[in-house]
């Protein structure tokens, strides 16, 4: 049947509703268009702008909206040359969203990462080849989606000893090695990942850089120790996938596995930290986006990264002191201040060097839903202060924030302690839902730091997987508590698969006033942990596990109803199992 006189117009027809739809969306509001190579400022369908270009267009309309604005990201890989910033003049106005989504079908890649291209063989012998690079600064590096290794020892080097400005070396040969000031010594110890530079190297004696040495020293009883491997030096070399960036004659080293072919490789380099940034944001959406290839590069200085807890680390010499106004989160390469009503739904965030995703200050009312983060060296989801813990006007509170439908794997690759979803201080915290695994430290953290009249409150920890953690690190858990937290609850959770120490449901130093119930804990040293007498009043009731393993030297608690020792599990456990982790989309 021919057709094609009868629909003669319909390619103006179709030109038209393109063009009014470039800019009216379903409810009349405005849309706009960009592309990776988009131009001008149209931001139509048919001609794409920048990523930039829309933000400013959107300032000029949102003053008093009507209904929400999208702008819609058509698919290809973004390499901004700086952070995509957003403030208070970027926000919805009257409950309507501004929202930036994938184009339907399409997958769009927010990356602050740089090809590397130029490789020829250096040392034929090693199968080691060089790039020159100019002025690459950058802590990781991926080739074919893969993140390579930085070159490193074996590792806990034997011979080692710690002196009051570093460490006496088993020998001589480490003095001879180009660059000292790049080698850095990575040190586990209990739930603390250091990473601290070289400042000099004599004979047998290696002297740390300052201040990270004293502030990794500052927690007496858990100081920096003796390495666990040494990192980042050309003469480390010497295992497929490893590879050494040389600042100094802006040279890159790397040696690839046999089935990789550089010439035809993609190796990509992160060299922005930041890649989408905001403060005092209101009422803004991402769906659907991939943020990618960004990197953090304080580590890399003389501050290194003396770790305390959970991704905070101290900033500067304190010494004898673990006041939390010495310490630092870590960023996150998407990262928030004082965000209100923001929506993070369905997007992914990897091959990411910070941490995932960061909301910080007075955050309230955001939701996190359906997300995957995969692949990132610290935490994953990163939400509430440590430093304030009264905030007793609720303006300035971490309130009523949605964790939710989440996907976390193999995070915390380079700082260990980096934790799946971490909560500081926060009031009315929903985080349900979740699936983390692969994890070297713990799964979810609630609470840190210590404060004894905190305002955190009310915060729900519930139908979430957590599966194979503690990896690593020793001394945490599948879910870890610490303050006190009136009604809060901790509740229909699948713990399983822990490898080190201490308890797969862990109740720390301070934590008060918990329900812990109707929880599954399976395959881990001890079910409960509650180690000491500043635990107490808190209600554990109503959990299955199939270890008796447990201890209970808090004061007041409730421990009771709790069937453990199961070797099957009884159909209301079951249960449990089955309704936990990423609910199917309705």
């Amino acid at each position: 049947m021919q057709t094609s006189k009868h629909f003669s117009l319909f390619p103006v027809l179709l030109g038209l509703f393109l063009a009014l739809s470039s800019r009216l969306s379903a409810d009349g509001q405005a849309s706009f268009y960009v592309s990776p190579t988009g131009t001008g400022d149209l931001c139509s369908l048919e001609s794409p702008c920048s990523l930039t270009a829309a933000r400013d267009h959107v300032r000029r309309e949102n003053d008093d909206m009507a209904g929400d604005i999208t702008v819609y990201l058509r698919g290809g890989t973004y390499q901004p040359s700086e952070p995509f910033e957003l403030s208070a003049e970027d926000s919805g106005t009257n409950e309507f969203n501004i929202t930036y989504m994938a184009y339907p079908e399409e997958t769009p890649i927010l990356s602050g990462g740089r090809e590397i291209i130029g490789w020829t063989l250096f040392d034929a012998d090693k199968n080691i080849y060089r790039a020159e690079v100019g002025d690459l600064q950058t802590r990781q590096l991926y080739v074919n989606g893969n993140r390579a290794i930085r070159a490193r020892s074996d590792e806990n080097p034997r011979g080692w000893r710690k002196t009051d400005t570093g460490y006496v070396a088993p020998d001589e040969s480490m003095a001879s090695w180009g660059n000292p000031a790049d080698i850095e010594i990575v040190a586990f110890w209990e739930w603390k990942s250091f990473r601290c530079g070289i400042d000099s190297i004599e004979g047998r004696n290696v002297t740390m850089q300052q201040p990270c040495w004293a502030n990794a020293n500052i927690h007496k009883e858990f100081p920096i120790n003796l390495p666990t491997w040494i990192e980042n030096a050309y003469e480390l070399l010497d295992s497929e996938h490893e590879w050494y960036l040389d600042e100094s004659e802006g040279a890159l080293y790397y040696k690839p596995a046999a089935d990789e072919d550089l010439s035809t490789a993609e190796v990509i380099a992160p060299v922005l930290e930041t890649l989408v940034s905001g403060v005092d944001v209101k009422n803004v959406e991402f769906r659907g986006l991939t943020f990618s290839y960004a990197t953090w590069l304080h580590p890399s200085s003389a501050g290194g990264y003396p770790s305390l807890q959970a991704a905070w680390h101290f900033t500067e010499i304190k010494a004898a002191s673990l006041a939390s106004t010495y310490l630092q989160r870590t960023p996150g390469n998407v990262t928030f201040t004082n965000p209100q009503h923001m929506g993070f739904y369905n997007n992914t965030f990897t091959h990411l060097g910070g941490v995932g995703l960061n909301l910080d200050g007075f955050a309230q009312d955001n939701i996190i839903e359906r997300n995957q983060f995969e692949d990132i060296s610290s935490t994953g989801i990163q939400l509430g202060q440590i430093d304030d813990p009264s905030a007793s006007v609720t303006s300035i509170r971490v309130l009523n924030n949605v964790i939710r439908n989440n996907t976390i794997t193999r995070i915390g690759q380079e700082y260990f302690e980096g934790v799946g979803i971490f909560l500081g201080y926060t009031d009315s915290t929903l985080v349900t839902h979740n699936e983390i695994f692969d994890v070297p430290y713990s799964g979810i953290s609630v609470g840190w730091g210590w404060g004894q009249f905190s305002y955190a409150r009310r915060n729900q920890i519930a139908y979430n997987r957590i599966e194979k953690f503690m990896q690593v690190l020793r001394d945490g858990g599948g879910i870890y508590t610490l303050s006190p937290q009136p009604e809060s609850v901790i509740e229909y959770n699948y713990i399983r698969d822990q490898k080190n120490p201490f308890g797969g449901l862990y109740l720390d130093e301070g934590s008060q006033f918990f329900t812990v119930q109707h929880n599954v804990v399976e395959n881990v040293p001890r079910w409960l942990h509650i180690w000491t007498d500043t635990i107490r009043d808190n209600t554990v009731r109503f959990n299955c596990t199939d270890t008796r393993e447990m201890l209970n030297n808090g004061l007041h608690n409730t421990v009771s109803d709790n069937q453990v020792g199961l070797t099957s599990w009884p159909p209301e456990c079951q249960e449990i199992i089955d309704n936990v982790g990423v609910e199917k989309d309705s």
